[in-house]
């Protein structure tokens, strides 16, 4: 059975529903992006470090000196080394024929004579060249989302500009119902910590007309077409999504996340889920992350495994989103399915149950991801 024509009431495994998601996606293309636009972007390409640093400079404050001139220098017995010690700050390149820092107590003055009170090994309080990184060294890779102190290290390299696959995601919206515009910020916020770019359009009303008019304005990698998914009469947005378009799915077995639809406009896929955040919620964790980790081609993110402190019961059937808040070194059950705000707003990780599973057992391990970024 094709999934544009499953029966009413059918719905998808969350595997197929990714696996057809997958299989429709295609990588966002990387860009070359100024350093301070980078922010949050996803990697593209290997960033190789040349030798740094290229000369040995002084890590903190104090008196350059040469180390085989101040040996055995202490309080009862002062050095005089034979180059002048100078005064250096920390970042400031070594001057040639020093190798080491004393600290600014190390040095005492009697008129115009400079003794030195304290002994230092070479390279001490020195970052000596190519100690930062070798040349050739793999600093930051594919995959990986760019911090601000990895920008920073790009640019102490010299490095101006870097590749990355930042695709964009539309969101298109009716008009709806109280709360639909929350929903609508909660995945514009989400998706742009998650390094993507975001636009919104707003359909002029809910009729089928107008969303097909948004939904062919949107170009993008990836659109979420938010709002009326039922299989009703009423239902404009299907019936939009059937006419610029082609359904591949009309609902997948997770809670939250009914009804969802994954469907093609222009060569360009389509996520439609409901306006209410719960169910939102649940597709944004089930179906848009892992989109837009395929988007990204980013490295995926490591669950934490702790110890459930009580059981979880789930459907057999349904794979089901689970709220976990971290205790310690245990994890503790919130909610499951069914998402109350109290319990969206103290979790601190999330784990999808599966769909086979019956769920899991007080003291059994459980994998969850933590809730970051707008989330």
């Amino acid at each position: 059975m094709a999934p544009s024509d499953q029966q009413q009431g059918a719905l998808t495994s969350l595997e197929d529903a990714r696996a057809l998601l997958m299989a429709r996606l295609r990588p966002a293309e990387p860009v070359l992006m100024a350093l301070d636009a980078a922010a949050g972007c996803i990697c593209a390409e290997p960033l190789a470090a040349p030798a740094h640093p290229p000369q040995a400079y002084a890590l903190r404050r104090g008196w350059a000196v040469r180390a085989d001139e101040i040996v055995g220098a202490s309080n009862y017995a002062p050095v005089l080394p034979a180059r002048e010690p100078l005064a250096i700050e920390a970042g400031d390149c070594l001057p040639p024929g020093y190798d080491c820092v004393i600290e600014p107590y190390g040095l005492e003055r009697i008129g115009a004579m400079a003794q030195v009170v304290v002994e230092a090994a070479p390279g001490a309080n020195v970052r000596r060249p190519g100690e930062d990184a070798q040349a050739g060294q793999v600093l930051l890779a594919p995959g990986h989302r760019l911090r601000a102190s990895d920008l920073a290290c790009a640019a102490l390299l010299g490095v101006a500009q870097i590749r990355v696959r930042q695709p964009h995601v539309a969101i298109v919206e009716a008009p709806g119902p109280d709360g639909a515009q929350v929903t609508g910020d909660f995945l514009a916020r989400a998706i742009a910590a998650y390094g993507a770019r975001v636009s919104v359009r707003r359909s002029a009303d809910r009729s089928a007309p107008a969303l097909e008019a948004a939904l062919m304005g949107a170009k993008a990698d990836l659109i979420l077409l938010m709002g009326g998914t039922g299989s009703g009469a009423g239902d404009h947005a299907m019936a939009a999504l059937r006419l610029c378009g082609e359904v591949h799915l009309h609902g997948v077995a997770l809670a939250p996340g009914h009804p969802a639809v994954i469907a093609s406009v222009a060569g360009t896929v389509v996520i439609a889920m409901p306006a209410l955040f719960e169910q939102a919620f649940g597709l944004w964790l089930g179906l848009v992350r892992p989109a837009l980790d395929h988007l990204t081609l980013r490295a995926p993110s490591s669950p934490l495994r702790l110890a459930l402190t009580h059981k979880i019961a789930s459907r057999v059937g349904l794979a089901e989103v689970a709220l976990l808040r971290q205790e310690g070194d245990r994890f503790t059950p919130l909610a499951v399915g069914d998402l109350p705000l109290q319990s969206l707003c103290t979790a601190t990780h999330a784990a999808i149950i599966a769909a086979g599973a019956e769920g899991h057992a007080a003291g059994e391990l459980v994998a969850a991801l933590a809730l970051g970024g707008a989330e």
